[in-house]
């Protein structure tokens, strides 16, 4: 109830230590006591500093131990009991709601933080926050730029093949949880700030669902009308993420400024990807991949040579036209930026216009040029890249 009325993303330890303190009172008035509530008196010890976050689920013993349930619990009492002894009630139920807010967490934060140094604890708050699941979803977790919302039965499509991540990714382990959403959450700041638009729309569902209803199997999408991104794969994230920051400040309606963007620019802040990515690109069943693998003397990066794989690719299917696929849409990006610089390429695909004054160049020319770069820089490579 408490949640409900001040906040769905309000933080659960302030909710559950002052729906404690309501109890004692109301029992206390009646000259009862809850037998129920263990008053330790002091603060305990959780098994990890990200545990005195007292976030909803610091509370599930799904994702951490009974003992760490317990201290939480103790702990949330022990902290409202402790700001409610120097503060009104009504300034406790304005930083209770203020808490699920990205304007008043800092508030919350710094509050949490003057307890704990009081009682000399380390601890290490979030900005992320968390909230109950329904009937569909395990929970939800939102940060600044979007909300995460786990389906129950949701499993990673490539988790077998990716390293960083788990049979039960998302679903048991805190650290686990904790780790993932405070790095997309950075991840995305840094594509707003590197795509640098004048406003975003961060009010951005993730839906982390198997749902085949829309797209089909293995597939994650962004739903443009809708504002949402499915997710079936950790490894797609960023790629979605891409389309909804760039929706609306290019032409929806053409594959290499769309595709090839996301394609092109995926992996500059896509840790979740690089090991599989890498291990997927270094395996055998591309001959064309393994040829340039040959070339270079080294296992391929997907940081630094995702570029070259797609002129690779380009040059090996022949491919004349940027929008033949996403591949050929990044390779003609990535020839632009190498040329131009990558801020301005961004500009050029934000135009209206296929002519660019700056560049002196059309649209066709500018593809003319691409194919005699990739006819004199790649034309060593003569596998076909048809499979």
């Amino acid at each position: 109830m408490l949640l409900a009325g001040y906040g769905e993303w309000g933080n659960y330890g302030l909710a559950y230590g002052y729906a404690d303190y309501l109890c004692q009172k109301a029992g206390l008035d009646n000259g009862e006591k809850n037998p129920a509530v263990q008053d330790t008196g002091s603060l305990l010890t959780v098994s990890a500093p990200e545990l005195y976050d007292l976030n909803l689920l610091c509370f599930d013993e799904k994702f951490v131990t009974s003992e760490d349930v317990e201290a939480s619990k103790n702990n949330a009492r022990l902290l409202v009991a402790d700001y409610l002894s120097s503060h009104s009630e009504a300034e406790f139920l304005e930083l209770l709601s203020a808490s699920g807010t990205e304007e008043g967490m800092e508030q919350a934060k710094e509050a949490m933080e003057a307890f704990y140094t009081e009682k000399g604890v380390e601890c290490d708050l979030t900005e992320i926050r968390y909230q109950l699941g329904g009937v569909a979803f395990d929970y939800g977790a939102a940060c600044q730029y979007a909300r995460f919302y786990i389906m129950k039965d949701w499993q990673d499509e490539t988790w077998e093949e990716n390293p960083m991540v788990s049979e039960r990714f998302l679903h048991e382990d805190y650290e686990e949880v904790r780790e993932f959403f405070e790095c997309n959450s950075q991840q995305m700041r840094q594509y707003q700030e590197f795509f640098d638009f004048d406003s975003y729309n961060n009010d951005l569902p993730i839906l982390f669902t198997n749902n085949t209803q829309i797209r089909g199997a293995g597939v994650s999408y962004y739903l443009c009308d809708k504002h949402t991104i499915h997710v079936k794969s950790v490894v797609d994230l960023m790629h979605e993420y891409i389309h909804s920051v760039t929706y609306g400040h290019i032409e929806w309606d053409t594959l290499w400024k769309i595709e090839g963007l996301a394609y092109y620019f995926s992996t500059q802040y896509n840790l979740y990807a690089y090991d599989y990515l890498n291990n997927t690109w270094n395996g055998e069943s591309m001959k064309w991949v393994q040829e340039y693998i040959a070339a270079i003397g080294r296992p391929i990066d997907i940081q630094t040579d995702s570029h070259e794989l797609s002129n690779i690719l380009v040059h090996a299917r022949g491919y004349k036209d940027p929008n033949s696929s996403y591949g050929a849409g990044a390779s003609f990006i990535g020839y632009l930026a190498e040329q131009y610089g990558e801020q301005a390429v961004i500009a050029y695909i934000c135009s209206d216009s296929e002519y660019n004054a700056e560049w002196c160049k059309s649209y066709e020319e500018l593809v003319q040029d691409w194919n005699r770069y990739i006819e004199e820089n790649y034309s060593q490579y003569s596998i076909n890249a048809g499979q």
